[in-house]
């Protein structure tokens, strides 16, 4: 296994590391909100969530981690997975992602997300190699509430014929 390897797997590790508790983060607060899109939107917008420097900060590392300088250094990836990994770990200090998921919409929610954006993620692996797996579990994490209003969106049906517990 060269360095190269390892370094994409750890920047990869990273990336789902703190995918999973962005999209906790943000399915707890929907939850939250009683599923209500328009209210989760207007959270959003209201708080500035999209613009909170954890999600800055992961947007300056996907957009670094897609420049020349990242794909040609192993050093510069490295940097960019100990960004992500503390981002992950600010995330989960901040407690915003501490409570369990109490239903088993907020977990069918969850789960659908996780189960598409890890599919999607082995789909970029499998083609494209680790490190690109690890960018897109990066932009994932980024946009991880315009990923939950669509999946909420979505997912309305499934749940009105479920009876939405």
């Amino acid at each position: 296994m060269t360095l190269a390897t390892i370094i994409s797997i750890l920047f990869l590790a990273a990336g789902l590391f703190l995918l999973v508790f962005m999209l906790r983060t943000d399915v707890l607060k929907i939850q939250e909100l009683n599923y209500d899109n328009g209210q989760f939107y207007d959270w959003i917008t209201t708080t500035d969530e999209y613009l909170t420097v954890r999600r800055i900060l992961a947007l300056v590392i996907f957009i670094a981690s897609v420049t020349t300088m990242a794909i040609d250094s192993h050093f510069v990836v490295a940097a960019l997975a100990i960004g992500v990994v503390a981002l992950g770990v600010s995330v989960v200090k901040s407690g915003t992602c501490n409570p369990f998921l109490s239903s088993k919409r907020a977990w069918r929610l969850f789960a659908v997300m996780l189960a598409f954006m890890l599919a999607v993620i082995v789909g970029v692996a499998l083609t494209t190699g680790l490190y690109y797996a690890g960018v897109t579990a990066v932009f994932f994490s980024t946009f991880s509430y315009a990923f939950t209003l669509a999946f909420n969106w979505l997912m309305i049906p499934v749940e009105n014929r479920m009876g939405g517990n």
